[in-house]
Order: structure tokens, then sequence, then C-alpha cells
């Protein structure tokens, strides 16, 4: 790569704990890989470099991902996608990325910004900042659709302050969590936030969960798609529990097989496939000596095909994580990262996750692949998705 800087991939899960837990305030968030992304995200929650304000963030932000809450987004979520399903076509094939993708920013629009917001706005403006950041992080400023990012991510704050603007100046509270961060105050001083970093807070809840669960959903389908028995498995499961009504987040307590399906396609399939720290001071991470300002990407992908803690993933078997993962595997197993800078959406992709799963298993008799479309390549950008995620159903009754 370009520069004096020493890039280094770490796969490895001894090394990559080290990194992430064992000696983490030696691997920040610095550098030009994270500098690309905090340009973005500014003090979010996900960027933030500095300790002190993570902790605070990391705290007003709580509420957000609390458990509590987490039933909320599943009927939101729930809702929302019943109403896609509702519009699907039995005689064409369903692209279920796409579907997935709308889904995710429906129920973020509404679970931020309520139900009067611009969903169709809120959504093309993200997709464009989104699909442009991933094109700065490794390539010039000057390359062609720099320039449109840089639009898109200014009608992107434009709207946002807009709102924020709106919530400060109203008199009526509002129950939703744009509400909640325009008013939340420091649990020790009180200090409420500034517009820029509830702003940096919205953009990262947007970055953080934009379709990153689309992503491993799509995969999961796809994945069910080339094995009928899976698919019979697990519909009959979803079935027998919950039958004809519509299943609920607490239902998925009852489907320890759906809910291994999705830890195993979340093993084979993490929605970011590498995440980036700076190195501070010298260290060694095995034979290997990294200096200040080299840059690591640590790769779940690579990772979770470690044959010495996963025999036989390379190839996927639904069945894989169908147990109690020992100590050995959960240090081999990242898909949200390790350590105190671990993903705090875990809960919330679970929600918004299994239960749609759950659902379309319950609506569908089977799903097929289109023949010209049955392979596992994925395409590259943040996240991997399927380069093709067309997905003929058949519907039930």
């Amino acid at each position: 790569m370009p520069g004096r800087r020493a890039y280094w991939v770490v796969s490895d899960p001894e090394h990559v704990r080290r990194v992430l837990v064992t000696n983490a305030e030696n691997y920040d968030k610095a550098g030009p890989l994270y500098g690309v992304i905090a340009s973005a995200g500014g003090e979010g929650l996900f960027t933030v470099n500095d300790p002190a304000l993570w902790r605070t963030l990391r705290q007003l932000m709580g509420p957000a991902f609390q458990r509590s809450n987490m039933s909320t987004v599943a009927e939101l979520s729930s809702r929302l996608w019943q109403r896609r399903m509702a519009r699907f076509d039995p005689g064409r094939p369903v692209d279920f990325f796409d579907e997935f993708k709308q889904l995710g920013i429906e129920t973020l629009v509404e679970y931020l910004f309520g139900e009067t917001a611009d969903t169709g706005r809120i959504a093309w403006l993200a997709q464009s900042v989104f699909e442009g950041l991933a094109g700065q992080l490794f390539l010039p400023g000057w390359m062609p659709g720099a320039a449109r990012y840089a639009r898109a991510m200014a009608a992107f704050d434009d709207l946002v302050y807009s709102m924020i603007r709106a919530r400060r100046s109203s008199s009526v509270p509002r129950d939703d969590l744009l509400g909640y961060l325009v008013f939340a105050g420091d649990p020790q001083t009180g200090t409420g936030l500034t517009d820029r970093q509830v702003r940096d807070q919205v953009f990262t809840l947007f970055m953080a969960g934009f379709d990153s669960t689309a992503t491993v959903l799509a995969w999961a389908v796809k994945y069910l798609a080339r094995d009928p028995p899976s698919f019979g498995r697990l519909r009959a499961e979803v079935l027998g529990v919950v039958g004809s009504r519509p299943p609920t987040l607490a239902d998925t307590a009852d489907l320890p097989r759906l809910r291994a399906f999705w830890q195993t396609v979340l093993h084979y399939q993490p929605a970011f496939r590498i995440f980036f720290r700076n190195v501070v001071g010298a260290d060694r991470l095995g034979d290997a000596a990294v200096s200040p300002g080299d840059q690591l990407m640590i790769s779940p992908y690579a990772t979770h095909r470690d044959p010495r803690y996963f025999p036989g993933a390379r190839h996927f078997d639904p069945d894989l994580l169908a147990h109690p993962l020992t100590a050995r595997e959960r240090s081999a197993h990242l898909p949200f990262g390790q350590g105190r800078r671990k993903c705090p959406g875990e809960e919330m992709a679970y929600a918004t996750g299994v239960l749609p799963l759950a659902m379309l298993l319950q609506r569908c008799d089977a799903l097929s692949l289109p023949s010209l479309h049955g392979g596992l390549r994925n395409r590259y950008a943040i996240t991997s998705p399927p380069l093709s995620s067309r997905v003929r159903v058949t519907l039930h009754g």
C-alpha cells in the first residue's frame, strides 16, 4: 500500500485477543483507516478514540441497546417485515439482500426518529453515504465518486441537524431514540450532548446497523435455499412452536435450532469481514514485531475458519455451532469483536435477525435458487453480502 506504514492482517485468535482484550490499550482507533471513518462518524460510539469520552458515550447510549428495549425493536421490525412479505410475488425471485436492507433502514428510521420521519429520503441519503464511505477507505479523495459522497454526506447532515433543532425547540416530548439523545445527560455531570454529538450517535447507529444484519440474513436465506433438509427442519421447529400466529421475540427462546443456525451464519459470514486498529507502542504478535503507526486489519472471516479451532469450517455446516461453545471456541468467535470495544449491537442484531427469519420460515413452504444464481460468491464493500441474493419463494397457502 502507498506510504511508509506497515499494514498487517491479523487472524490468529491468540493475536486477536491480545489486540482486543489483554493489551487493548496499545491498539486504538487512530490512524489513516479509522481516520476515514471518523471523518464521517466524528465522536460516535463506534469511532471515538478518547477512552474517557467513549465511556461517557457508552453509558449514555446504553438504553439504546438494553435488552428491555429489544422487544420494541423486534415488534417494529416484525410489523415492517410482515408488510414487505405481503408484497412477495411467487412467480418472481426475491432479492433478499435488498429486502432485508430496506427493512433495516425502515426499522432504524422509525426507532430513531419516529413514525413521522421521511423514511424514503433518509434511506436514500444513508445508502449514498454508506456506499460512498466504502470507496474512501483505500482510494484517494480525488477519485471518481468522492464529490458525490461529499454531497450525500452534507445532505444527510442537513437533514439530521434539522430534526435535532426541531426536537430541541419542541415542547412536546417524543418517545423515540432521537428524543432520548437530545435530552440525555452525562450520568456524572448531567451535561447533555451537543448537536454534533447527537448527530454522531445517529450516524453511528445508521452505519453500524444499516446493512450489517441484512448481510447476514441474505446469507442465511441463501444457505437455506441450497439446503432443503435444513430448511425443512427449521420450518418444522418454527411451526411447532408458534403455529400460524405471529411469532414474538420471546418465542425465539424455544427455537434452539434456529438460534444455532443464526449463530452459525454469523460465524461463516460475519457482516464486517475486517475491522481496524492502530498500533500505539511497539509490540509483538507471535513472530511479528509491530511498530507505532502500523495498521492492523483484523479478519473475523479468516479467524472463524481456523481449522485448529473449528475443524471443517472451510465449508458451510449448518450444525457447526449447534452446541454451547467451549472457552477455546469462544476465543475464536468474534462476529461482534471482543473486549471493551465489542459492538454493543449484538442484541439488536439478534432481535432484527432471528425473528424475521422465523417469520419467513413460517410463511414459505420452500426456498429455491434460480439456476444462474446458485454460487456463494460475495461482493465487497464495508460489509460483504452475497453477490446475488435472488431466491425464489413458494408461499404457504
